[in-house]
């Protein structure tokens, strides 16, 4: 596979080392998506459903900007990597930017809701 030019400095390469920590942040953001989640389930104390609350805005903020670099990050295109933000968006639109918006709108929706109590 061939790199089709010399890409800009706003487009990460999929194996960078940025790309990998964000990746890895990924993963943990999960662990703690899993683990606070059911916390709202509970009657928590003042304290207890500040933090998870503010674990739940970080989250949503987290997700947010992983739909944005995910605009930004260089994809294949015909065993190409392309780093044209046109074909960028264009793969991920095609792929999973419809599950990422799904899973992200529940969680805005609860965050607005939030702040407006």
């Amino acid at each position: 596979k061939t790199v089709a030019a010399v890409p800009p400095c706003y487009v990460m390469h999929p194996n960078a080392r940025m790309r990998m920590a964000w990746d890895s942040l990924a993963m943990v953001a999960i662990c703690l998506e899993i683990s606070v989640s059911p916390l709202f389930l509970y009657r928590l104390t003042q304290v207890e459903q500040n933090m998870a609350d503010f674990t739940s805005w970080t989250l949503t903020s987290f997700w947010a900007l992983d739909i944005v670099a995910s605009f930004f990050t260089a994809s294949y295109v015909n065993d190409t990597l392309s780093f044209s933000v046109a074909d960028i968006a264009k793969g991920y639109l095609k792929s999973w930017f419809l599950f990422d918006i799904a899973m992200l709108i529940p969680d805005l929706v609860g965050v607005v809701l939030e702040l407006s109590d």
